[in-house]
């Protein structure tokens, strides 16, 4: 007894005493820590596989589309749209009914053919599927604000207000735009613009 009163007596005997009772716990509360971390790691692992599964799927969406698209595309989709635009028209309407020479060759310059988008294809490639084309404007263009927005709509094939893309268009991607502002003493802001593009559509 004399023994026992000696080792209850020692100052480390509860603690000894409270951490062993305290080792299951903590066991427990390790144990439980550590599988909730592999859950989570289970979890995200799931979840980066669905989400690869996803891309995978949207990714062949996407190569459908595309293929449905080049098939579909109209050959003639450049001459239709974008070489037939007429641009500056607020000018033209000025200019219409002005007598003085200066004017005259600046309307001779709207209305004759000279300022209009006219391509030239270049650099064909050809596979199975599809065929690109370069298509380089042959000269620069000069055009207002709503000129530049029609036509980087019938390009992009996003809608611009006030404009719609038309259907049944190639993938059109534009490879070189330079885009400077003319000084023609007026408070009409005039731009020329010159570009090339590259064009993928089906055979």
């Amino acid at each position: 007894m004399k023994n026992a009163r000696v080792i209850c007596s020692h100052p480390y005997f509860f603690l000894s005493v409270l951490v062993i009772a305290t080792l299951p716990i903590i066991y427990l509360i390790f144990s439980f820590f550590s599988s909730m971390a592999e859950l989570n790691e289970i979890k995200l692992a799931i979840d980066q596989l669905q989400l690869k599964e996803q891309r995978l799927l949207n990714r062949g969406l996407s190569e459908e589309n595309f293929i449905s698209k080049m098939k579909n595309a109209d050959h003639f989709y450049i001459d239709k749209n974008l070489e037939s635009l007429i641009f500056l028209e607020s000018e033209t309407t000025q200019l219409e009914f002005q007598t003085d020479p200066v004017f005259k060759k600046r309307l001779h310059f709207l209305t004759g053919g000279e300022n209009k988008l006219l391509f030239a294809e270049e650099g064909i490639r050809r596979c199975d599927i599809f065929q690109e084309v370069e298509e380089r404007l042959q000269h620069p263009v000069e055009i207002d604000e709503e000129d530049l927005k029609k036509i980087l709509c019938f390009i992009e094939e996003i809608p611009i207000s006030p404009f719609s893309p038309p259907t049944n268009a190639p993938q059109l991607i534009i490879k070189n735009f330079e885009l400077v502002k003319k000084s023609i003493g007026t408070d009409q802001e005039i731009y020329v613009v010159n570009l090339k593009l590259i064009k993928r559509e089906g055979i």
